[in-house]
């Protein structure tokens, strides 16, 4: 078994690094759509894990190959450049998750993943200039990216994920619940692989191989579960903008019908309204200026004006009359003269 892992290892490193630039492929796609989900905001945090640390991931597989046409220098900067790549992409994985938290623990460690890099970087740094070999300082430099940064990562992303199913927007859909928890379970795997899976150092032979099994494999299978919860997840952003289709579906029709019916009103109950303004007008001429026809004519008047100014602009508050129907007859009686 060891020598048909040793055999097929550059297939090995390439599937597990294509599991995680699927998962950043994913993220990366649906980044661009528009979603209301709490989830969808730090997509892009994501998206630049999976597809930085699948770089990084292949870098191990085609760097060696290239030591046979590169100068030293170059190659060196290579592997260099190679170990950045992962330890932002842990970093991105690790702010992806702080961001799923609850507001609260947000604010209080969205700062933690920038610390923690630099915390990184300083490490590697000051541990690569006690040690004169360059290729051990850079596996130096992996075991502490992988410890101080993809461990913790794969974890609060698990719990971030795991918080998910509790969001009111999520439609509630017991199953993208139970995908939830699949991906939470995933991040929490890939955390533990990428973390605790360490290469060897002079000595000491790492921990790269688990019950016979190297760590490409375990890998690529945590990512494999990454991707199918994932895209199950990222499903429900359909499930949205379906229902937000549908809602600005009735808002049409709700307007459709506010219009249909101002247009109704304004053909119809308005002349028929001032044609009566207008009788009512004729006998008011012949009457006294104290009698109850020239107030209700008055009174009929501000009706008018004020409904044909809410049919032109059904948004606008029309001003509250100062008096009600039942105060403006009870003035109208008071003004008929006595039998």
């Amino acid at each position: 078994m060891d020598a048909f892992f040793a055999a097929n290892h550059a297939i090995l490193a390439s599937v597990s690094g294509q599991a995680f630039f699927v998962v950043g492929l994913l993220a990366a796609w649906e980044f661009r759509r528009y979603s209301r989900l709490p989830l969808a905001r730090p997509l892009w945090m994501l998206a630049a894990f999976g597809l930085l640390y699948a770089l990084a991931e292949w870098g191990r597989l085609f760097i060696p190959i290239q030591e046979h046409y590169l100068p030293p220098a170059v190659t060196e900067t290579l592997w260099l450049v190679r170990v950045l790549l992962m330890a932002a992409a842990f970093g991105g994985l690790l702010q992806f998750g702080i961001e799923l938290l609850p507001p609260r623990s947000r604010g209080r460690l969205r700062i933690a993943a920038p610390v923690m890099f630099l915390v990184w970087l300083g490490l590697t740094v000051g541990g690569g200039r006690s040690v004169s070999d360059l290729g051990a300082a850079i596996t130096i430099g992996e075991i502490q990216a992988r410890l101080l940064l993809a461990l913790p990562a794969g974890l609060v992303g698990g719990l971030g994920l795991w918080l998910q199913e509790r969001n009111p927007r999520s439609g509630g859909e017991h199953k993208l619940a139970w995908w939830s928890r699949v991906a939470s379970i995933a991040s929490v795997l890939t955390g533990l692989t990428l973390g605790l899976m360490l290469p060897g150092l002079g000595i000491w032979h790492g921990t790269e191989w688990l019950l016979g099994v190297p760590a490409e494999v375990w890998r690529g299978l945590a990512g494999a579960c990454f991707v199918l919860g994932l895209a199950r997840i990222l499903a429900g952003f359909q499930f949205e903008q379906d229902r937000l289709l549908e809602e600005a579906e009735r808002q049409v029709i709700i307007v459709q019908a506010r219009e249909r019916l101002a247009h109704d009103l304004s053909d119809g109950v308005i002349q028929r309204l001032y044609a009566v303004g207008l009788l009512l007008g004729g006998l008011a001429s012949q009457l006294p200026p104290d009698d109850p026809v020239r107030f209700a004519l008055r009174e009929l008047d501000e009706s008018i004006t004020a409904l044909r100014s809410l049919i032109l602009d059904p948004l606008a508050q029309a001003e509250p009359p100062g008096r009600d129907l039942d105060a403006v007859i009870r003035e109208v009686r008071t003004r008929e003269p006595a039998e």
